[in-house]
């Protein structure tokens, strides 16, 4: 087959997506489960690395975050439940 007889292909043109925007929850109680979902899956990812897991300050320091984020939860979910 001829190579000069081939015609590229015509391009798709894709859409753009919006970088610009960021999601920011309105909900209080939606936005404090969400920090601590976030919370818990990099605790959860840090216990893989075997020299973070053996960090005893390190692991303090993100269980005090974990148990921060979830009072706020808990604040937010009586708040929004009354």
């Amino acid at each position: 087959m001829d190579n000069e007889s081939k015609k590229p292909c015509a391009l798709v043109k894709e859409e753009s997506r919006d970088t610009t925007t960021v999601f920011r929850e309105e909900d209080p109680f939606c936005a404090a489960l969400d920090d601590f979902c976030y919370a818990l899956n990099f605790w959860y990812g840090s216990m893989n690395n075997p020299w973070q897991r053996e960090d005893r300050a390190y692991r303090k320091k993100l269980a005090k975050d974990v148990q921060d984020k979830l009072r706020r939860v808990i604040e937010a979910g009586s708040v929004s439940g009354s």
